[in-house]
Order: structure tokens, then C-alpha cells, then sequence
């Protein structure tokens, strides 16, 4: 009988172990970006694989409803990795333009394929934001709607 309850023991012991070691293999949670000043609706963001990996193209799903209107190759859908301990971009921003117009409050969604993923750092973000105006370094700076996701390796 003793034998028994110490190999019970034993098992119950080894299996909460195993089942509390973190694997950090976690699905992305896009919430909206934070803004003090003119605050932005998130948009709804699904990405393939979850989570990346490094330098594997990632296939993107965005959708979501707008107070601004999206202009047919006017209107650019943002992605940004950014280094969570340095605080600056990993790789230049990728830019799609979307090939369709839809009017404010209207639920739209645009697939992108093959988004370069970089070397990813310990902590990083992933920024999806829909808007115009483009700067030199790919940033855009009137903004629609923003999500982001935080990672750690």
C-alpha cells in the first residue's frame, strides 16, 4: 500500500512540474494603440504563423470600422516591428496600399501576404495602423486606426 501512495506521489508531483513550465508559445493579442491626444479606433488583426518567427514571410488579416474614409491607393495599411528595448523600428515599416475605397463606418479588410519578419529581439512589438502621408521613413503620420501586440522570446 505504501509503495502505491508513494508512486502516486511521485506522479502527481513530476506532472505539476512539467505542467507549470512556460513554453512562451503564445497567440498574438492585438489591442488598440494608446493615444492621449486624438485617440484612434483599434482594428482587428490576425496574423500567420502566430507567433512569427524570424525570417518567415507573415501573412496578415486586417479588418475592422473606421471614423475615416479609405481611398483607393491613397490609403496605406502600416506594419511595423518594433524593438521593445531600444524603442526603434527593427526593419523599414511595410506599406500596402489598399485597392478598394470604403466609406467612413463601413467595415473593411485587406489581406497581406508575405510580410518580411525580422531577427526578433527578446521583447518586441508588432504596430498595424491604417492612414496617410507617409514620411521618409515609412511612418504614417495621419493615422486611422491603430493595434498593437507585445511579444517576448
Amino acid at each position: 500500500m505504501n509503495r502505491n501512495f508513494i508512486f502516486v506521489f511521485i506522479l502527481l508531483t513530476t506532472l505539476s512540474i512539467v505542467n507549470s513550465i512556460p513554453f512562451n508559445k503564445r497567440k498574438a493579442d492585438f489591442y488598440p494603440c494608446y493615444q492621449v491626444i486624438n485617440p484612434i479606433p483599434g482594428v482587428d488583426v490576425t496574423i500567420s504563423p502566430d507567433p512569427p518567427v524570424a525570417k518567415t514571410p507573415e501573412h496578415f488579416t486586417v479588418s475592422g470600422t473606421l471614423k475615416h474614409d479609405i481611398t483607393a491607393d491613397k490609403t496605406l495599411l502600416n506594419i511595423d516591428f518594433f524593438d521593445g528595448l531600444r524603442f526603434v523600428s527593427m526593419i523599414t515599416p511595410y506599406n500596402k496600399k489598399f485597392n478598394e475605397s470604403v466609406k467612413a463606418g463601413t467595415k473593411f479588410s485587406i489581406d497581406v501576404n508575405n510580410v518580411p519578419t525580422p531577427e526578433l529581439p527578446s521583447f518586441y512589438d508588432i504596430h498595424v495602423t491604417v492612414g496617410e502621408k507617409p514620411d521618409k521613413n515609412g511612418d504614417l503620420q495621419d493615422e486611422f486606426g491603430c493595434s498593437r501586440s507585445d511579444f517576448s522570446t
